[in-house]
């Protein structure tokens, strides 16, 4: 029978033996992790879903969150793996060694789909940003374009990176003086209108007053995390403790690895952007073809009802955007009203489309129902109605100068999803832009001499 005493050795044995074995499996796992991301052994899945957890966003005081670019082994052909210059910028081709008073800057702004989400292989050279500036370039040869877009940036986000953007330059010799603001999307803000539309409660809900803006600035979400983070300095052991076995479950090699092997053994690998991937069929079911049928079936809304969100929604977007189109002088702002799969389907593929369910876009609506449901025929309908009366606003603004994009696409095989470009796609637009570009800078002789 064993002694107290036996039992004491093996309670110290085992509290010196199991640290040890947990921090050899952590470095061994991690070591195992760097050879797969750089692709030094066959195993592609299991290469492709490594990187997919590679943690891509950290907290931003300003604009609540950016890009993680503290990434130190890139695979340039890993369409993941964002390049990042000095600032945490997405890099472009061309960048300016010394500040040049001929420079004409361009201010870039946007979501995913302006930062390139999908085309950051090659050291970001198929992105929508470098293949604008590579176009502008060859008509100017002074343009100096600034990719300052991010994943899930509205407007009121892009304002605050226009701002920081300004307040910093003047210190940065690698940072032109900027002459035209472009903000290419669109896309964003509509999701945050469809999130009320999800969630008309959150226009009465206390927990969205005065101090969140109602949900229409930054993300509720990012200010609860930031209160945390205050909690856990002032002393809240429970929310410490939460904390640091987030960090833990965040940060270990040996979770990130289990996570891999679940997803390529028990779920198979389903990586891909492809749309067709999170559409569902249901053909059984009925589509409405007309605006108060959709509001009435799928958001228990009224025609009335929908009009009070969508003009407090749209006359906030048109705030961000007049408020930004002023920082840097009448006429340099040009708003690019990007197409969408919505805007792209086409009236002819009307019985096609009728049987899908648009999926995969809870997270962006803060649905909170397994499944939020609406056909993407009847998707197409809100979506113009939101863009109408918002471009309808802004033209009225002197400062901006709108250019409605959403019919160029010619296809819905042109998006990788329901937003995000393809290469294809990226290139032919940005042709497009570059063309739109050249003559509003021709026409309102936009140069850096007169500026």
């Amino acid at each position: 029978m064993a002694s107290i005493k036996d039992f004491k050795k093996i309670f110290v044995y085992t509290s010196l033996i199991t640290p040890l074995l947990l921090i050899g499996l952590e470095i061994t796992t991690r070591v195992f992790i760097l050879i797969v991301e750089n692709n030094q052994v066959n195993l592609p899945n299991i290469s492709t879903n490594m990187k997919s957890l590679n943690k891509k966003t950290s907290f931003d005081m300003i604009t609540g969150w950016r890009h993680n670019c503290n990434q130190k082994f890139l695979n340039k052909d890993f369409p993941d793996d964002v390049v990042c210059n000095r600032h945490g910028l997405v890099k472009t081709p061309f960048s300016s060694i010394d500040r040049k008073p001929s420079a004409f800057g361009i201010l870039l702004l946007g979501n995913s789909v302006a930062m390139g989400e999908g085309l950051y292989s090659r050291n970001n050279a198929d992105t929508f940003a470098s293949q604008l500036e590579y176009n502008l370039r060859k008509e100017y040869d002074n343009i100096d374009l600034i990719n300052a877009a991010y994943s899930g940036f509205n407007s009121w986000q892009e304002h605050a990176e226009t701002t920081r953007y300004l307040n910093s330059s003047f210190l940065y010799h690698d940072l032109p003086d900027i002459n035209l603001i472009v903000s290419f999307g669109g896309i964003q803000d509509f999701w945050g209108f469809l999130k009320l539309l999800v969630n008309p409660e959150y226009l009465s809900d206390s927990n969205l007053n005065y101090r969140y803006a109602n949900g229409l600035m930054i993300h509720p979400s990012t200010i609860s995390y930031f209160d945390n983070l205050k909690s856990i300095h002032d002393g809240n052991i429970i929310n410490a403790i939460n904390g640091l076995f987030l960090s833990i479950y965040e940060n270990s090699n040996l979770f990130k690895f289990g996570n891999v092997l679940y997803k390529n053994l028990l779920v198979g690998n389903s990586s891909s952007l492809d749309k067709s991937f999170i559409s569902l069929e249901l053909s059984e079911s009925k589509v409405f073809n007309n605006l108060e049928s959709i509001l009435s079936n799928r958001f228990s809304m009224d025609y009335k009802e929908y009009i009070m969100i969508r003009d407090y929604f749209v006359s906030s977007v048109v705030r961000n955007i007049s408020a930004n189109s002023v920082l840097i002088g009448d006429r340099n702002y040009l708003f690019v009203y990007a197409p969408t799969f919505f805007s792209t389907l086409s009236t002819e593929k009307s019985a096609f489309n009728d049987k899908y369910l648009v999926g995969g876009i809870g997270h962006l609506v803060d649905s909170k129902k397994y499944r939020f449901e609406i056909y993407e025929r009847e998707m197409k309908l809100i979506e113009a109605d939101y863009r109408n009366a918002l471009l309808k606003k802004l033209s009225s603004i002197k400062s901006v100068e709108v250019l409605d994009y959403s019919s160029t696409a010619e296809g819905t095989d042109w998006f990788l999803d329901y937003s995000h470009l393809n290469q294809f796609a990226a290139s032919t637009i940005s042709k497009k832009l570059t063309e739109d570009i050249a003559e509003y800078i021709q026409i309102n002789k936009l140069n850096s001499q007169e500026n």
